[in-house]
C-alpha cells in the first residue's frame, strides 16, 4: 500500500474510532486489562454512539507537524455509511465501496486503485473497524486530564500501544465531557511526525447514493490511472 495512504487512511479512521493521547510512562510491563474502568465507559458511550449511525457525515481540519517543517492545516470530510466511505482532503481523496479502494492525488492528476487488503490494513482501510480500537486488547489507556478548551470542559484519555514495534508511540483523544463526543485527537509518530484531527462538526443517518462511494474517473479528463489491485 503505498506509505501516505496508509498514514491518511489510519488517520481519518481513527477519527471514527476511540483513540488517546500518552504522556510519558516507565517501560514497566503492562497489559490491556491494566487500562482504567472510568475511560472504557466513557469509550463505550463513544463507541455506542457511533454504532448507532446507519451513516455518519463529519467535517475537520487535519494538521500534520513534520520535523523541523512549518505546520500544514488542510481542511476535509469524511463520510462512512457501512463499509463504505470517501475521505476528501484538500490534496487528496481516498474512496472506497468496500470492493475496491481508489486514492487521489488532486495534485498530480493521479488515481491509484487498490483492493481492500487483507489483515491488519483492513482495518486500516474501515473506520467501522477502527472504532473498536480500545476492544483489541492492543493498547492499555488512561484518564490523564480534564482540561477546559475553549471554554469547554474535557476528558484526555492516554492511549498507549502495547507492540513495541508499533509506528505509533501515543495517540491522544479529547471528548466534551457534558456529552462524551470526540472533539480532536492527535497521533504521535515515532518519526517526530504528528497529525492532529479537529473535528468540527458530526451529522449523522442521512441518506447516500452508492456512487458517491467510487472515484468516476470520467470526471477527470487525461487522469493517470495505477490499478494496483491483484486481480
Amino acid at each position: 500500500m503505498n506509505t501516505d495512504m496508509k498514514h491518511y487512511t489510519i488517520l481519518i479512521a481513527t477519527l471514527l474510532s476511540l483513540a488517546v493521547q500518552l504522556q510519558a510512562q516507565s517501560n514497566q510491563l503492562l497489559s490491556a486489562t491494566d487500562s482504567n474502568p472510568r475511560a472504557t465507559k466513557i469509550l463505550d458511550r463513544i463507541s455506542t454512539d457511533f454504532e448507532s449511525y446507519k451513516s455518519m457525515e463529519a467535517e475537520f481540519d487535519l494538521v500534520i507537524s513534520l520535523p523541523e517543517q512549518p505546520d500544514e492545516v488542510q481542511k476535509g470530510k469524511v463520510i462512512q455509511q457501512g463499509d463504505k466511505y470517501v475521505v476528501d482532503l484538500d490534496q487528496q481523496a481516498i474512496y472506497s465501496d468496500g470492493t475496491a479502494v481508489w486514492l487521489h492525488l488532486k495534485k498530480n492528476n493521479e488515481v491509484q486503485i487498490n483492493d481492500p487488503d487483507l489483515g491488519d490494513a483492513t482495518d486500516m482501510l474501515s473506520p467501522k473497524d477502527m472504532m473498536r480500537i480500545y476492544e483489541s486488547g492492543d493498547y492499555v489507556y488512561d484518564i490523564t486530564d480534564e482540561p477546559t478548551i475553549e471554554g469547554k470542559k474535557m476528558t484526555q484519555i492516554d492511549f498507549k500501544p502495547l507492540d513495541p514495534d508499533s509506528e505509533y508511540f501515543k495517540i491522544s483523544l479529547l471528548a466534551e465531557k457534558i456529552n462524551n463526543k470526540m472533539a480532536q485527537m492527535t497521533v504521535f509518530s515515532k518519526d517526530g511526525s504528528k497529525y492532529t484531527l479537529k473535528i468540527n462538526n458530526i451529522v449523522g443517518n442521512k441518506d447516500y447514493d452508492a456512487g458517491i462511494f467510487r472515484f468516476d474517473t470520467s470526471k477527470y479528463p487525461d487522469i493517470y490511472i495505477e490499478d494496483l489491485r491483484i486481480d
